[in-house]
Formats: C-alpha cells, structure tokens, sequence
C-alpha cells in the first residue's frame, strides 16, 4: 500500500479528505457549500486550515505506517484462542458498531456522550484490524486481498474520516470562535461578531461570508459584494467542549 501513495494518489485522497471536511463542516450549519463555490473553493478553505492539514496528513501517515505487513498484534489470549468462525461474527459485530457511532457522530450526538463513544470506537476499530488479520489467508482465498491492504483501505475510506468528523464535532463546539469580524452590509446594517453579539463566525469564500446567530439558531449568509468596512480582529478562543454540546442550527435563507 505504501508503494501505491504516489503523489497523484496523496493528491486524490487530499481532495477526498478536503471535500468530506468542508462539506461535512458547513453541513453541521446547514449549509451546502457546493452551492456557494467549486471544487477549487473547497480546497482553498481547507488549506486554509493549516493546522488541520498538518493534523490530517500526521494522522494519515501513521495509520499507514502502523499498519506493517507484520501482524497487528493484540495481546489478549482469549481473542487470540478465537475460533474462525467465531472471529467472523465478531468482525461483523464490529465493523456494524463502528458504522452506527459513525452515523451517529455524523447526525450531531450531544458532545457528552460522543465522548465515550469515541472510546467504544477505538477499541472496535482495535478489534477489526485484529480479527483481519486473523482472517487474512481467508481474505485472500475469498476476495484475492491481501489482509494489509484491506485495513490500509478501512483505515483511509473510513477510520481517517471518523476523526476528521470527531475534529469537525470540537470545532462545532468551538463558541464563539477566534475571529472577531465587524462590517457594513448594504450600507444600512453593522454586523459585529462575537459573544457579546451572539453571532459567530462560520467561515467565508470570496463570494459569502458565513455567520452562525446563536439567538436565532440560524445561519446568516453575507454577500462579499455588499460587504463595506470590513475587519477581522483576534481574540482569545474559548473553552472547548461547553456544557451544551454543539448547537445544531436551522438552515440559512
């Protein structure tokens, strides 16, 4: 698998994990990004996010290197004493729990209780690398796979988008947010962001600027257009995670 990241594959699986974030991101605000910019606009606001990428690639990079040809070995007897069949069942038990908190993460659960679900996750994840291996002369009779590709493939299609939605969940949670916006729209209306305000920062493209209004649960759209006087100033980022979990809100007009 390692071979095969070649830098056209790396660029296929950047915009892949680009469009999910983005998308998945300004979904949470109702928002369908796609209709307010391009494929170009959706990797600009993620580059934009360096931080991000740098934690993406990170992740990614050590899933595929943890994932050696070697066995993923687990040191549990009883696991290990598993009849095939039996490890079977097990990884459909699995990989259906891990689809359901996946689902349910995408669906917005309150924040306390994604956060012992995500350790429920982890150890489901643990448990279906594990029962591949355990499987892979099967796998590769049945569907002519070698065991390490098939979890370097779960691990890119589906792991690595699992805590990228988790990230997206903290950021949602993020209230208010860092930036401190202030402009005239249309010449007759002052918007100022923050606490105070109770209007927050989504994000902007060169066309719209996007704005959360708490009071409301809306999402305010702004066209840059007849944006006047605009600035952005820096404050400090609240505490994550607050009590309520993340607010989702209603649609935009």
């Amino acid at each position: 698998m390692t071979d095969s990241l070649t830098f056209k594959n790396l660029g296929i699986l950047f915009t892949f994990y680009s469009i999910v974030y983005v998308f998945v991101y300004y979904g949470f605000y109702g928002i369908n990004i796609f209709y307010y910019t391009d494929l170009q606009g959706v990797l600009t606001l993620f580059l934009s996010n360096t931080i991000k990428i740098i934690i993406f690639s990170s992740l990614v990079l050590l899933i595929v290197a943890g994932i050696s040809k070697k066995s993923f070995q687990v040191k549990n007897e009883t696991f290990n004493k598993l009849s095939l069949r039996r490890t079977i069942i097990l990884f459909y038990i699995l990989f259906i729990i891990f689809i359901g908190l996946f689902i349910m993460l995408l669906l917005g659960i309150d924040s306390r209780i994604n956060r012992p679900l995500f350790s429920i996750t982890a150890f489901a994840v643990i448990g279906i690398l594990h029962a591949i291996d355990r499987l892979s002369k099967l796998i590769r009779y049945k569907f002519k796979i070698s065991a390490y590709n098939l979890k370097a493939y779960f691990s890119i299609i589906l792991i690595v988008p699992y805590f990228m939605c988790q990230l997206i969940i903290s950021e949602v949670n993020y209230f208010p947010k860092s930036d401190h916006l202030y402009f005239c729209y249309n010449e007759s209306k002052t918007v100022e962001t923050g606490e105070k305000f109770k209007l927050y920062l989504i994000g902007k493209t060169n066309e719209n600027i996007f704005i959360y209004d708490k009071s409301k649960n809306q999402t305010l759209i702004f066209e840059m257009s007849n944006v006047k006087d605009f600035k952005i100033y820096d404050v400090p980022a609240p505490n994550l995670y607050p009590k309520a979990g993340a607010v989702i809100p209603d649609k935009g007009p």
